[in-house]
């Protein structure tokens, strides 16, 4: 084998360790979580990223990511709704705007919440696990989806993502427990 062959067969076997470590890392970290089945199916860590050996800031990209892709949803419901020309909507058509528009707002707080937890997680935990508890909060406020849901299928969507993002939240406040202090 060449000096070639040997680095790059060497440098293959140091990424996959370091890989191999994250992936235990986050597996030990996820086992002491309330939910760890469903915080090892959420949490990928990018390959390379900083957040591969910090399953706490893992957790908060996660969350944001998923927070900022159902607002999406919501907005883009809301606009359509308001683009269209019907004129023959129900009330319940507008009670299910309403609901969706207070969702949207009320999970918007939150994941400003959770980017301002990421922000000082390395500098202020306390602050972090406050700011993620008030962010669980938040989303309290969009409950309606959850009523509701049978009303529409997009409640029915916002209701099921913020079920999901309630738990990415409450694995996110077990991941900041165990940092040490």
């Amino acid at each position: 084998m060449t000096v070639l062959g040997v680095l790059t067969l060497s440098l293959l076997l140091a990424v996959a360790s370091v890989a191999s470590v994250a992936s235990d890392h986050l597996h030990e970290s996820c086992n002491r979580t309330r939910y760890p089945a469903f915080c090892l199916r959420h949490l990928r860590p990018q390959p390379g990223s900083r957040t591969q050996l910090y399953p706490a800031s893992l957790s908060l990209e996660t969350t944001r990511r998923m927070g900022n892709s159902t607002v999406r949803f919501a907005n883009n419901f809301i606009e359509n709704f308001l683009a269209s020309a019907d004129r023959n909507r129900s009330n319940d058509d507008y009670r299910v705007l309403d609901c969706v528009s207070d969702c949207a707002f009320a999970l918007n707080i939150s994941v400003v919440r959770v980017k301002y937890a990421s922000a000082v997680l390395d500098t202020d935990r306390k602050k972090a696990r406050v700011l993620v508890r008030w962010a669980v909060g938040d989303v309290r406020a969009a409950i309606c989806a959850e009523k509701d849901q049978n009303r529409s299928t997009a409640l029915k969507f916002i209701a099921n993502r913020n079920k999901v993002y309630r738990k990415l939240l409450r694995i996110t406040i077990d991941l900041i427990n165990l940092l040490k202090k």
